[in-house]
């Protein structure tokens, strides 16, 4: 990339053409004088600038017209390359960033392995999930998730967006929630739509600061308001009192109620507040949703893996995308475009494991047959996706080297033998 700034200017003076500059001031000095003319005259005296003042003049001028013409196509060369640099590098960076990150989450020897995960995991993420799985225990957990925790929602009947004059008047709203009561009035003119109506009331309940929440959604002409807690459990419950306008003209369509998650773990029954728990000392949890899951030492935990490499896939995905489409740009990115294209690992393999590689080196995920390799087929997982010679960790390998070697991705733009000398020096200078 060249610095910026504007450089061409420079080159634009007639201080930049030091001498041709001097000599035209000379020969006007020439021209205007046979009598009183002043300043200083190049060897040879004024007559003989006065005899070739009209030819030298007209000679300069044509030198001049064609260093700024070449100038001008240097400049838009100069400024053609940073174009196309901005676009390809800005892409580059960020989807080459991303895919060896998603990369080296599926190697075996990075810290927190998809592929070769180390403590407590679930056999089924759609029920509980492993946040923190280091415990000084080795004991398993037979969970049986029965409903999950969450809080009040209240969805009131749409109303025509434009509509106006339905909310006029002196109206109030009171929320109860625990110890904590919340009261809003309101004063509305004719003139006020239902729209603004509602978003005033969102806004005011919003501006409260407390667990209570509002929004109002807009769709087919018609505007929407919803109340709900921020929080979950029983505990978070709310009531709405509503008085004048508000009271006539909000009407309940849709009532979800604040619950506690209820589960059993190992046979013991449970209810908590969140969906976050603790199984044992060390060893976290996230109910997700109802059914039952294993929860034990050394246990694969699916979810996790198929959340990595469908990550993977999509930023693997997005390289060969923005290296298809610059490919013509230079032989360098040709070539890398290619090595990502032809994936070299067999495709029949990987589709077994539940990678499919499609057309161009498109890689897609599917989730069957990648959870059932992670239960049958955890070793030929480890070696195919994240060992060194694994998908993952050649790739990893190779963004790594792109983003180091990239700046030679993009040659810089040559200048032809016409060009040297004004363009030439441009050129380099704005390099510099």
């Amino acid at each position: 990339m060249f610095r910026s700034g504007s450089v061409a200017n420079q080159y634009t003076s007639w201080g930049q053409y030091g001498i041709y500059a001097s000599m035209l001031q000379r020969q006007d000095f020439a021209n205007n004088g046979q009598t009183g003319r002043t300043g200083t005259l190049l060897p040879g005296g004024s007559d003989v600038l006065y005899d070739y003042a009209s030819d030298s003049r007209n000679q300069l001028a044509s030198i001049l017209a064609d260093r700024q013409k070449k100038l001008a196509m240097a400049t838009e060369i100069v400024e053609n390359y940073n174009n196309l640099a901005s676009s390809f590098y800005n892409g580059f960076d960020s989807s080459m960033k991303a895919l060896k990150d998603a990369a080296y989450d599926l190697k075996n020897t990075s810290l927190n392995s998809a592929v070769n995960q180390i403590g407590y995991g679930s056999d089924n993420s759609k029920v509980v999930t492993v946040t923190s799985k280091f415990a000084p225990g080795r004991d398993s957990f037979n969970v049986e998730v029965s409903q999950l925790a969450g809080g009040q929602k209240t969805t009131y009947a749409a109303l025509a967006a434009e509509g106006a004059g339905a909310f006029a008047g002196k109206s109030s709203l009171t929320l109860n929630s625990g110890d904590k009561t919340y009261k809003f009035d309101f004063n509305f003119t004719a003139g006020t739509t239902n729209k603004q109506a509602l978003q005033s009331i969102a806004e005011k309940v919003n501006e409260s600061g407390g667990s209570l929440k509002a929004s109002v959604t807009e769709k087919d002409g018609k505007s929407q308001l919803q109340l709900y807690t921020s929080g979950t459990g029983a505990a978070a419950a709310f009531s709405v009192t509503m008085t004048g306008a508000l009271e006539q003209q909000l009407q309940t369509e849709r009532q979800e109620t604040a619950q506690d998650a209820v589960y059993r773990v190992n046979g013991v029954s449970h209810t908590s507040g969140k969906n976050e728990i603790e199984l044992a000392e060390g060893v976290s949890a996230t109910l997700t949703g109802t059914g039952e899951a294993k929860v034990s030492p050394d246990q694969m935990d699916a979810g996790k893996l198929v959340n990595a490499v469908k990550q993977f896939a999509g930023a693997y995905n997005a390289v060969v995308e923005h290296l298809k489409a610059n490919a013509g740009s230079s032989k360098a990115i040709s070539n890398l475009a290619g090595s990502f294209a032809n994936i070299r690992f067999s495709a029949g393999f990987l589709s077994q494991l539940g990678i499919d590689v499609g057309a161009g080196g498109k890689l897609s995920v599917n989730e069957n047959r990648l959870t059932e390799a992670a239960t049958n087929n955890l070793d030929s997982l480890q070696r195919l996706v994240g060992s060194s010679d694994g998908i993952a960790g050649v790739t990893y390998n190779k963004a790594f080297s792109a983003l180091i070697h990239k700046d030679n991705l993009l040659p810089l733009p040559s200048l032809t033998n016409g060009y040297y000398g004004v363009a030439k020096g441009l050129f380099f200078d704005i390099m510099a």
